[in-house]
C-alpha cells in the first residue's frame, strides 16, 4: 500500500494539517464572523478551534480502526466495492467543488487588490496550474513543500503584528455582549475556515511506522492549535482596529488594516502580505486537488503516472466553474453546509460505527 519513500514524518503531518487549514479564510474571517458575534468574534473563532479539535479526535478514532487504509480504502473495506465506489465518487466531487470555490475566491481577491485589469479567468487558470503542479506528486512531496511554506505563515503574522499599535481594546468589550446565540452563530460561520483537518483521514497510513498512534493525534492537534492561535490573533487584530460599523462594511479587513500603514523600505505592506498569502492559499487548495485526484485515480485503478490525464479532467472541471453565472455559483454555494455535513461528519461517523459493529461481531463469532 505504501513504500518507505512515501512515508511522512510527524513534522510533515503537522505541516500538512496546518497548511491545509490556513488558507482563504484568513482574509475575510473577521468580517464574516463579526456579522453574528460582533465584539465576541474572537470567542467564536476560539470555540470553532475547539470543535475542530473534537473532529480531529473523532477522525483519529476512525483511523486507528483501519490504520493501513485511507478513507477511500475504508469505504470499500467496510461497505463493499459498489457502495465504496459511490461514496468515493462523492468525495471526488466534493473535493473538486472545494478546490473550485477556494480558487474562485482567490482569483476574486487578487483581481480586486493586485490585478484589476487582468481577466479573472486568467488568474483562475494560473492558480489551477500551480495547484495541479502540486497535486501530481505523492503526498510526501506535498508535505516537504508545506514545511518550507510554514515560513510564509510566520511572515504573515509578523506583518500583522506591525499594525497593533493603533488598536482600541474597547471595540471588543464587554466580553460576551453578543450572547450564546451570537457566539454560536459566529462559531458556525468560522468552522468553514477551519476545514482541512480531514487530511488526517488520508495521511494517517502514510505516517512512518516509528510514530505511535497517540503521537499522530498529538501532532494533528498541535497543528489545529496553531491554526486556532493564528485565526484568533487575526480576528483580535481586526476587530480591535476597526470600529463595529467599519468592519461590517469591509470584506477584507486584514488587507485594509495592512494598507493603512507603511514601514521602512515597504510602502505597501498589504501587497507584500498578498504575495506571501498567495503561496499559503495555493498549499490549501493544492491539497484538495491532490485528494480529488487520488480518489479519481482509485476509481479507475490507475497508477500515479497514468493518473495525470484524470487530474487534467478534474482541473478542467474546476476551470469551467469559473465561467458559471454568478447566480448559479451562489445557488451551488448555498448547499455548501450540506456538502460539508455529509463529507466531514456523516460518512466518517457511519464508517466508525460500522467498524465498531464489525469488530464486535467478530468477537462474538470467535
Amino acid at each position: 500500500m505504501t513504500n518507505v519513500r512515501s512515508f511522512i514524518t510527524k513534522a510533515q503531518l503537522f505541516f500538512l494539517v496546518a497548511q491545509t487549514q490556513i488558507g482563504i479564510g484568513i482574509i475575510s474571517l473577521s468580517h464574516s464572523v463579526h456579522e453574528y458575534a460582533r465584539g465576541d468574534t474572537w470567542l467564536s473563532v476560539l470555540a470553532a478551534g475547539v470543535v475542530s479539535q473534537g473532529m480531529i479526535f473523532f477522525y483519529w478514532l476512525l483511523c486507528t480502526k483501519l490504520p493501513n487504509h485511507t478513507l477511500y480504502q475504508m469505504t470499500a473495506s467496510l461497505w463493499g466495492k459498489v457502495p465504496g465506489i459511490f461514496v468515493n465518487l462523492y468525495y471526488v466531487v466534493y473535493f473538486v467543488y472545494v478546490t473550485a470555490t477556494i480558487v474562485n475566491a482567490f482569483a476574486d481577491i487578487v483581481t480586486k487588490w493586485l490585478l484589476p485589469l487582468t481577466p479573472e479567468w486568467v488568474i483562475f487558470f494560473i492558480a489551477l496550474a500551480a495547484g495541479m503542479y502540486l497535486a501530481v506528486g505523492p503526498l510526501v512531496v506535498l508535505a516537504r513543500l508545506y514545511g518550507v511554506a510554514m515560513f510564509n505563515l510566520a511572515l504573515l503574522v509578523f506583518l500583522l503584528l506591525l499594525g497593533l499599535d493603533d488598536i482600541d481594546i474597547r471595540y471588543i468589550l464587554p466580553v460576551g455582549e453578543s450572547g450564546i446565540q451570537g457566539i454560536g452563530k459566529g462559531l458556525y460561520e468560522a468552522l468553514f475556515s477551519f476545514n482541512g483537518y480531514e487530511i488526517l483521514l488520508f495521511a494517517f497510513p502514510y505516517v512512518t511506522r516509528e510514530v505511535k498512534k497517540k503521537e499522530i493525534l498529538v501532532t494533528a492537534s498541535a497543528a489545529n492549535f496553531l491554526t486556532t492561535l493564528v485565526y484568533v490573533f487575526v480576528v483580535f487584530a481586526c476587530t480591535s482596529y476597526f470600529s463595529p460599523g467599519e468592519i461590517r462594511l469591509i470584506e477584507e479587513p486584514v488587507l485594509y488594516l495592512l494598507s493603512s500603514y507603511s514601514i521602512v523600505l515597504m510602502e505597501r505592506v498589504d501587497l507584500v502580505f498578498l504575495a506571501i498569502w498567495m503561496i499559503t492559499v495555493t498549499t490549501s487548495y493544492g491539497t484538495y486537488l491532490y485528494l480529488a485526484g487520488a480518489g479519481f485515480s482509485g476509481l479507475f485503478r490507475r497508477s500515479d503516472k497514468s493518473s495525470v490525464a484524470l487530474l487534467f479532467l478534474l482541473v478542467a472541471i474546476c476551470f469551467a466553474y469559473a465561467f458559471l453565472p454568478k447566480g448559479i455559483q451562489d445557488q451551488i454555494d448555498s448547499y455548501s453546509p450540506w456538502f460539508d455535513l455529509v463529507g466531514l461528519l456523516v460518512i466518517p461517523f457511519l464508517a466508525l460505527l460500522t467498524a465498531y459493529v464489525t469488530r464486535a461481531r467478530r468477537k462474538r463469532l470467535s
